[in-house]
């Protein structure tokens, strides 16, 4: 390590607000060059007057992305004059009794992702995965990640392939079933496979589109694996994890909750290793603050999640830590981890959330807690699927 590095690395305080720095630049550059919220609001009004609140989504997007730069800057201003606090050291020194890890050989380093290509592959080459797509998964590669054919605006009688745009994959909100992060994860996959196997832009194939599903799923096979064996226990619930029929049934369709797994047990990790390095190691706080925002991003209910695991993480801090300025300290890291997470999760999603508010609340569907929604959880956990369509199935 240069010795510029190592004494910039010895002054967190520093540090820290330089990266700040950096962030609050790139919000001003947001702000400055970014899309034009006045722009967007006469865009809007002039969508209300024609009553077509289908043109709202680009200007409700320019108008959440210029907002969220704003709030934004108001958040890391406040953390960079706090960075005094929460970068300061701890008094008691980190007990380093846990033992040095030996160096694994070449083919244990090789072993997981060897593992996560094949499970991919398994799944890749069954008849769960190349199948022909469903509603859900078709109205997202339509809408979001691949596009649509649409007459022609100068011959009206044909059709002509409009591509979406990075910017509609990842904020068009009209309606929840575009899951932002997988279908941008999906148009990347995409995209990819139409240049590497010069396709036309509306070429697709079931298996590609569902690829981030798959590794996604494979992914968090190995991270239970991780679990069990930091545990001390067997991977049998790994093995289990493999073949449950819920995991097989969301594991494959290019949907957002193939994500949800590998992002819980990822933050798990992340949190246990913060609690042995008891908050003073950076990269874990990192890893978190990443993964939290992630998630919050792929499924927004995660928030009860999140905010179950900051707590729980929050107790092992304190407990930890034997004076009271150590346990202040903690406790700022992990809130600042968790303000630093929902800067991210706002700049993402905060465009649509604004276009969620013309229909939120007015779905056809209800989302209610009753007897049915109940018994059809236990049913897609047993089964994978609602017990009427098993037995009708049968």
């Amino acid at each position: 390590m240069p010795a510029w590095l190592r004494s910039l690395v010895s002054k967190p305080v520093l540090l820290a607000r330089i990266l700040i720095g950096i962030l609050i630049l790139a919000e001003v550059v947001i702000v400055v060059l970014g899309p034009d919220a006045k722009a967007a609001k006469q865009a809007i009004a002039e969508a209300q007057a024609a009553n077509d609140p289908v043109s709202h989504w680009e200007p409700d997007t320019d108008i959440g992305i210029h907002v969220a730069a704003l709030l934004n800057l108001g958040l890391l201003v406040v953390l960079a004059l706090t960075a005094g606090w929460w970068t300061r050291p701890f008094e008691a020194p980190l007990d380093e009794e846990v033992p040095v890890r030996t160096a694994r050989p070449w083919w244990r380093k090789l072993a997981i992702p060897a593992f996560v290509l094949l499970f991919a592959t398994v799944y890749g080459v069954s008849s769960f995965a190349t199948k022909s797509l469903w509603w859900d998964e078709m109205w997202a590669v339509k809408q979001c990640s691949l596009g649509n054919w649409k007459p022609d605006k100068k011959n009206p009688d044909e059709l002509k392939f409009q591509p979406t745009t990075w910017k509609k994959c990842a904020f068009y909100y009209q309606k929840p079933t575009n899951h932002a992060p997988m279908s941008v994860l999906q148009k990347a996959t995409l995209t990819i496979w139409q240049k590497v196997t010069h396709k036309k832009p509306s070429d697709f194939n079931e298996l590609i589109i569902r690829l981030p599903a798959l590794l996604a799923s494979g992914i968090a096979v190995v991270l239970l694996l991780r679990l069990c064996g930091l545990a001390g226990g067997l991977p049998i619930m790994a093995i289990l994890l493999y073949l449950h029929p819920m995991h097989l049934h969301y594991g494959v369709d290019s949907r957002a909750y193939a994500l949800i797994v590998p992002l819980c047990l990822s933050a798990i990790l992340a949190e246990r290793k913060i609690i042995f390095r008891r908050g003073r190691t950076v990269w874990p706080w990192i890893w978190l603050a990443l993964n939290q925002a992630a998630w919050i991003w792929t499924y927004p209910n995660a928030a009860l999640d999140v905010l179950v695991l900051f707590i729980v993480l929050g107790v092992f801090l304190w407990r930890g830590e034997s004076s009271a300025k150590d346990r202040i300290t903690a406790m700022l890291r992990l809130l600042v981890s968790h303000v630093f997470a929902a800067a991210l999760w706002l700049q993402l999603f905060l465009p649509n959330l604004i276009q969620a508010l013309h229909w939120a609340g007015k779905e056809d569907q209800g989302h209610q807690l009753d007897a049915n929604v109940f018994q059809d959880t236990l049913s897609q956990l047993a089964f994978g699927m609602n017990w009427n369509s098993f037995g009708n199935s049968v």
